[in-house]
Parts: C-alpha cells; sequence; structure tokens
C-alpha cells in the first residue's frame, strides 16, 4: 500500500553541533514544531549531567526477575530533587502547562512505569523528563542484556519508537525512543502480537522515499512500526528526530485505524524521592 506522504527530510547525525543544527533545519522547515523543539533542547541541555549517572549506580536493581522481564522490573530508583526537580519546571513553563503542587515523584514514576495516570500533556512532558535518566540506565546496565527477543525495550519495557534497517544485510534493529537500546528484531513479523503470515502485515510508504522510510503494519493487531534505513546505529539523542521526521507516515497510518499498543510491560519500579540535594 502506498500514499502521498511527504516525510521530513532525516540527515544523518554524529555530533552535538549537527545534532543543534538539525533543530534549527526542522525550525525552518516546520515552524509550527517550535514548543517540541524548544522542549528537546531543554532535554538535551540536561543530558550531560553527571548526576544521571548518580542515580543509576545508586539504583536498586530486582535481585530476580522473571527471563522475559525488562532489567528495570522491579528496580528501585533513589530520586534527589535535583536535577529532576529543575528539569520538570522548565519543561512545564516551556509547554505552560500548570500543575500545583508539582509531585516530582508521582511525574518520574508515571512516565517510568507508563502509566495513564496523567492527561496528556502532562505525560508527555514528564516521558521527556526522564529521558535523561532512562538514558544513563542503559549506558550502565543495556550490556548486561544479551539474547533479547521480545518486542519490548529490554531496559525499560517500552515499545520500539521505530526499526532501523541497518546495513547491507537490511538486519532490523528496534530502538527505544525512551533509553536508546538497540535490540535485533525479526524481519516481516509484527513486533507486537509476532503475526508472521504475510498476508497478515502490509506497508505505507512516502512516495519519494520507497523502502528507505515507511511504516509496517499488522491486520491481527492493528498495530504499526516505523521503519527507516540506517548505515549506522543512531545515537539515543537523535532517535526523537528521526521518529519525528516520519510525522506523516504515522499520521496515514493512524488514518488508516492502525494504533500503537498501551504498555508493553508493568516495570514495577519504586521511585524514592530522597531528601536532600543532588545525588
Amino acid at each position: 500500500m502506498t500514499g502521498s506522504v511527504r516525510p521530513l527530510h532525516v540527515h544523518a547525525i554524529q555530533t552535538g553541533a549537527e545534532l543543534r543544527r538539525r533543530l534549527d533545519d526542522v525550525l525552518r522547515e516546520r515552524p509550527e514544531w517550535e514548543r517540541w523543539v524548544r522542549l528537546y533542547e531543554i532535554v538535551l541541555d540536561a543530558t550531560d549531567d553527571p548526576a544521571w549517572d548518580q542515580i543509576t549506580a545508586a539504583t536498586e536493581l530486582a535481585p530476580s526477575r522473571d527471563v522475559n522481564a525488562p532489567l528495570l522490573r522491579g528496580a528501585t530508583i533513589p530520586l534527589p530533587r535535583e536535577p529532576v526537580d529543575g528539569l520538570l519546571r522548565r519543561l512545564l513553563a516551556a509547554a505552560e502547562l500548570v500543575v500545583d503542587p508539582i509531585d516530582v515523584a508521582v511525574l518520574i514514576d508515571s512516565a517510568i512505569n507508563q502509566d495513564d495516570s496523567l492527561d496528556a500533556a502532562t505525560a508527555t512532558v514528564a516521558q521527556l523528563a526522564v529521558m535523561p535518566l532512562l538514558q544513563a540506565m542503559k549506558r550502565r546496565y543495556g550490556p548486561a542484556v544479551a539474547e533479547w527477543t521480545a518486542g519490548y525495550c529490554p531496559v525499560c519495557g517500552a515499545w520500539p519508537a521505530l526499526v532501523e534497517q541497518r546495513g547491507l544485510e537490511r538486519e532490523w534493529h528496534l530502538r527505544c525512543g525512551r533509553c536508546g537500546a538497540d535490540w535485533v528484531g525479526v524481519p516481516h513479523r509484527c513486533v507486537y502480537c509476532g503475526e508472521d503470515d504475510h498476508d497478515r502485515l502490509g506497508s505505507l510508504y512516502a512516495d519519494e522515499a520507497g523502502e528507505a522510510r515507511r511504516v509496517e503494519t499488522c491486520e491481527t493487531c492493528r498495530g504499526y512500526v516505523k521503519v527507516m534505513a540506517a548505515l549506522r546505529p543512531t545515537p539515543a539523542a537523535d532517535l526523537s528526530l528521526n521518529d519525528l521526521a516520519m510525522v506523516e507516515l504515522e499520521l496515514a497510518a493512524l488514518e488508516r485505524d492502525y494504533r500503537r499498543p498501551g504498555a508493553a510491560f508493568e516495570l514495577g519500579v519504586l521511585v524514592r524521592l530522597e531528601s536532600g540535594g543532588s545525588a
């Protein structure tokens, strides 16, 4: 199935400076996305804070978990007020959202566990706020995840934001938009329900991009996932831009009543707010 879908152009991004230039390009091409870009810039500014790695080092993983459970299943995260509180407040202000009082533990807990207790706008800001922490978790614990065959992220349990079809072998690599995890997937199999009957699977293409950028669909669960060709792994900080660049393809899928399912896994992460300052 093909359609007249015009995705934003995707550039290869390798450095922080190039990423900033890419954000400027996005604003020139899509000025209506200014608020999202400003929110993402706030997250990027916060990502290099060493406190995230310190929080990660103090995190207690569950002593045992099911073989199919993500690494953070049942973890306890001791969360100092900073840098989380400051990041949340900056994001809420930039999004012009009023949350009073700001319960840091509730917002971060909701975002990490992907529950549906928050309204959509607040949930979006909370998800942005946990990205630096989850990316630090992936840096520390990601290598501990060996063979992984599930469709959801082996670190934080989220469904993949997109699939990178990588190299000459066109190997599928599922990418988490929250923590940046990278794990091998199975081509022509639904990442959500495992359907592999080709008669039940389909694709939506952008006319000018062909198979390089497309949406794979499943008639069994009515799910969809974005797929893009890539020569090498995309850095975690760049994934959200590549995800956003395919928004027209995503809208085309939604218009045809395809959907992304809810949370893949009940993480049961405990966020324990510390009374002191930075970790």
